[in-house]
Protein backbone atom coordinates (compact mmCIF):
# COMPACT_ATOMS: atom_id res chain seq x y z
CA UNK A 1 0.00 0.00 0.00
CA UNK A 2 1.31 3.44 -0.93
CA UNK A 3 1.35 5.66 2.15
CA UNK A 4 1.66 9.37 2.82
CA UNK A 5 2.81 10.02 6.38
CA UNK A 6 2.29 13.57 7.62
CA UNK A 7 4.47 14.20 10.65
CA UNK A 8 3.41 17.17 12.79
CA UNK A 9 4.91 18.82 15.85
CA UNK A 10 6.44 21.93 17.29
CA UNK A 11 10.07 22.79 16.53
CA UNK A 12 12.26 20.74 18.86
CA UNK A 13 9.61 18.07 19.48
CA UNK A 14 11.64 15.39 17.70
CA UNK A 15 9.88 15.18 14.31
CA UNK A 16 12.99 14.77 12.19
CA UNK A 17 14.55 12.31 14.64
CA UNK A 18 11.35 10.26 14.54
CA UNK A 19 11.47 10.25 10.74
CA UNK A 20 15.15 9.25 10.69
CA UNK A 21 14.56 6.38 13.13
CA UNK A 22 11.38 5.23 11.41
CA UNK A 23 12.62 4.99 7.87
CA UNK A 24 16.23 3.91 8.22
CA UNK A 25 15.53 0.50 6.65
CA UNK A 26 12.85 1.47 4.13
CA UNK A 27 14.43 1.87 0.73
CA UNK A 28 11.52 3.23 -1.31
CA UNK A 29 10.81 6.33 0.75
CA UNK A 30 10.92 10.04 0.07
CA UNK A 31 11.16 12.56 2.90
CA UNK A 32 9.89 16.06 2.11
CA UNK A 33 10.72 18.94 4.44
CA UNK A 34 10.61 22.69 3.94
CA UNK A 35 13.75 22.83 6.10
CA UNK A 36 15.74 21.23 3.28
CA UNK A 37 15.33 24.40 1.24
CA UNK A 38 17.28 26.37 3.85
CA UNK A 39 20.29 24.04 3.92
CA UNK A 40 23.22 25.76 2.23
CA UNK A 41 26.66 24.19 2.26
CA UNK A 42 25.64 21.95 5.16
CA UNK A 43 24.39 24.86 7.27
CA UNK A 44 20.79 25.82 8.06
CA UNK A 45 20.13 29.43 6.98
CA UNK A 46 16.47 30.33 7.54
CA UNK A 47 15.02 33.32 5.68
CA UNK A 48 11.40 34.05 6.60
CA UNK A 49 10.66 35.71 3.27
CA UNK A 50 11.64 32.48 1.46
CA UNK A 51 9.25 30.27 3.45
CA UNK A 52 6.52 30.20 0.76
CA UNK A 53 9.07 28.98 -1.80
CA UNK A 54 10.39 26.37 0.65
CA UNK A 55 6.90 24.95 1.11
CA UNK A 56 6.20 25.08 -2.61
CA UNK A 57 9.32 23.00 -3.30
CA UNK A 58 8.36 20.59 -0.53
CA UNK A 59 4.95 20.06 -2.17
CA UNK A 60 6.58 19.64 -5.60
CA UNK A 61 8.94 17.00 -4.23
CA UNK A 62 6.02 15.13 -2.65
CA UNK A 63 4.04 15.19 -5.89
CA UNK A 64 7.01 13.97 -7.92
CA UNK A 65 7.50 11.10 -5.48
CA UNK A 66 3.82 10.16 -5.74
CA UNK A 67 3.90 10.33 -9.54
CA UNK A 68 6.82 7.89 -9.36
CA UNK A 69 4.88 5.55 -7.03
CA UNK A 70 7.21 5.84 -4.03
CA UNK A 71 6.09 3.32 -1.41
CA UNK A 72 6.28 5.85 1.43
CA UNK A 73 6.19 9.65 1.21
CA UNK A 74 6.84 11.52 4.46
CA UNK A 75 6.05 15.18 5.09
CA UNK A 76 8.29 16.42 7.91
CA UNK A 77 7.01 19.93 8.72
CA UNK A 78 5.39 21.58 11.74
CA UNK A 79 1.93 21.49 10.08
CA UNK A 80 0.37 23.55 12.87
CA UNK A 81 -2.81 24.36 10.95
CA UNK A 82 -5.14 22.14 8.94
CA UNK A 83 -4.82 24.22 5.75
CA UNK A 84 -1.06 23.55 5.70
CA UNK A 85 -1.80 19.87 5.05
CA UNK A 86 -4.71 20.20 2.60
CA UNK A 87 -2.51 20.09 -0.50
CA UNK A 88 -0.92 16.84 0.67
CA UNK A 89 -4.33 15.26 1.24
CA UNK A 90 -5.36 16.33 -2.27
CA UNK A 91 -2.20 14.80 -3.74
CA UNK A 92 -2.78 11.57 -1.81
CA UNK A 93 -6.28 11.29 -3.23
CA UNK A 94 -5.08 12.08 -6.75
CA UNK A 95 -2.32 9.43 -6.69
CA UNK A 96 -4.02 6.77 -4.56
CA UNK A 97 -2.12 7.13 -1.28
CA UNK A 98 -3.35 6.14 2.16
CA UNK A 99 -2.77 9.03 4.61
CA UNK A 100 -1.63 8.80 8.22
CA UNK A 101 -0.95 11.77 10.50
CA UNK A 102 1.39 11.53 13.46
CA UNK A 103 1.87 14.29 16.03
CA UNK A 104 5.20 14.16 17.83
CA UNK A 105 5.43 15.42 21.41
CA UNK A 106 3.01 17.57 23.35
CA UNK A 107 1.44 20.60 21.78
CA UNK A 108 1.02 23.13 24.55
CA UNK A 109 2.71 26.46 25.34
CA UNK A 110 4.14 25.01 28.57
CA UNK A 111 6.51 22.74 26.61
CA UNK A 112 7.81 25.55 24.42
CA UNK A 113 10.83 26.28 26.61
CA UNK A 114 11.97 22.65 26.60
CA UNK A 115 11.54 22.43 22.82
CA UNK A 116 13.28 25.76 22.33
CA UNK A 117 16.36 24.45 24.11
CA UNK A 118 16.64 21.40 21.88
CA UNK A 119 15.45 22.58 18.45
CA UNK A 120 18.18 22.45 15.81
CA UNK A 121 17.24 25.59 13.89
CA UNK A 122 17.29 28.31 16.54
CA UNK A 123 13.54 28.91 16.48
CA UNK A 124 12.84 31.61 19.10
CA UNK A 125 10.92 30.66 22.24
CA UNK A 126 8.15 33.16 21.46
CA UNK A 127 7.66 31.63 18.00
CA UNK A 128 7.28 28.14 19.43
CA UNK A 129 4.78 29.42 22.01
CA UNK A 130 2.72 31.12 19.26
CA UNK A 131 2.79 27.94 17.17
CA UNK A 132 1.47 25.95 20.13
CA UNK A 133 -1.31 28.48 20.70
CA UNK A 134 -2.49 28.36 17.09
CA UNK A 135 -2.33 24.56 16.79
CA UNK A 136 -5.31 22.97 15.06
CA UNK A 137 -6.22 19.35 15.66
Amino acid sequence: MKTLLIVRGLPGSGKSRFVEDLVVDILTKVVCSADDYFMRDGKYEFQADELPEAHSRCRQKAETAMKNDAHLVIIDNTNTRRWEMEHYYELAEKYGYYVTEVTIGRVHPDVAERYHLRNNHGVPLETIQKMAERWEM
